[in-house]
């Protein structure tokens, strides 16, 4: 069976294309990423990396995020591929990008899956609105609305994303649930330093909730650590706030060590690979239920080490991160998640997909 992965960047879409190309299947993977990220994350399959082609649209539009820019940018991509693609019979592409692409897919028998990373785009917006996070515009909402009507399913990766989905009128059995992956030979049970007493990892946003974390914590002696960019929500400058920059996703365990509690407090958030990577290392969570934290509480067997918030609020905040600071192991392997960890691999998500293909291909 031959399967076209279609991606703006790498995305997790390319940890898709290898294990399914692991699998036995015929993987042809697009996207634009910079050179050597193939290898780097182990495909070594048939691949198009569309940089090379549309270097200068790709350039200005990481100069100048979102916008008309970025529009004309995804626009060429998918024009590109629908000329270059060839048969295939699953399209698996990633939301709102390839609509060209998906037709001419269509046209040729395949069947198409939609990847959606975020949860469905009304329910997207509705919750940006709730902390002042720009929402998509009105031309991306009709355009990406436009592809659930088009395709033959929808992949998620959690419960959360799902029932924003099942709200708002999508049809259940049209809907694939499958977790995300963590590469277990970068993140493994870790023993604490105690160096912070709580870290936060990825893009300090309003997003994610990180207004919440100063109100909460910036009159306490709790040593927050934050590793990632800064986007549209200032860092706070007390003295008890360290921020360090993105760093190599293979440095990440080294500040997941020193760390004692993992706290992801987003109001919106389709997974967050970062919950996987936390766990794995050992770290208790807090958590909103916006997110896939809940989805993958409910695949450990030891689920007290994940604290859902019962509500966005610094009380609430406050309360899960004094519940789970008790449950960090001082000068210990830290491995709750040991018994459960070949149910998120990148593996395991390899193999759930397998088993969705083959039911629906009958």
């Amino acid at each position: 069976m031959r399967i076209i992965v279609a991606s703006r960047g790498r995305s997790h879409l390319l940890d898709c294309a290898r294990e399914l190309q692991n699998k036995g299947y015929d993987i042809v993977f697009y996207c634009m990423t910079k050179p050597g990220n193939m290898k780097k994350y182990s495909f070594h399959g048939k691949a198009t990396n569309m940089i090379y082609i549309m270097f200068p649209f790709y350039f200005l539009a990481r100069i100048w995020h979102g916008g008309f820019i970025q529009r004309i940018c995804d626009t060429l991509l998918d024009f590109f591929v629908s000329l270059i693609m060839p048969r295939c019979d699953v399209f698996i592409a990633q939301s709102p990008n390839y609509a060209y692409s998906m037709k001419k897919a269509k046209k040729m028998g395949a069947t198409l899956i939609l990847d959606r990373g975020s949860s469905h785009v009304r329910k997207f917006n509705t919750l940006n609105q709730l902390n002042g996070t720009a929402q998509q515009n009105e031309n991306y909402q009709k355009r990406d609305e436009r592809m659930y009507t088009e395709v033959d399913y929808i992949t998620i990766a959690s419960t959360f994303v799902k029932n924003g989905f099942i709200e708002y009128g999508f049809p259940n059995f049209k809907l694939f649930v499958n977790p995300y992956g963590v590469s277990l030979e970068k993140f493994h049970p870790t023993v604490c330093t105690n160096e912070y007493d709580a870290i936060i990892v990825g893009q300090w946003s309003k997003r994610k909730g990180h207004e919440l974390v100063v109100k909460a914590f910036k009159d306490s002696d709790y040593k927050i650590l934050h590793v990632g960019s800064i986007t549209d929500y200032p860092f706070p400058e007390y003295s008890n706030f360290t921020h360090i920059d993105s760093v190599p996703e293979s440095e990440l365990i080294n500040y997941y060590s020193r760390s004692k509690v993992f706290l992801f407090p987003s109001y919106e958030d389709g997974f967050g690979l970062v919950l996987l990577q936390a766990a794995a290392c050992g770290l208790p969570i807090v958590c909103s239920s916006n997110c896939g934290g809940p989805t993958l509480k409910r695949m450990l067997s030891e689920k007290d080490y994940i604290y859902e918030m019962k509500e966005l609020s610094k009380e609430e905040l406050i309360k899960g991160f004094e519940n789970q600071l008790n449950k960090n192991q001082t000068n210990q392997l830290r491995n709750y998640a040991e018994k459960d960890l070949d149910k998120f691999s990148w593996k395991a998500y390899g193999k759930r997909y397998d088993e969705f293909l083959k039911t629906i291909r009958k």
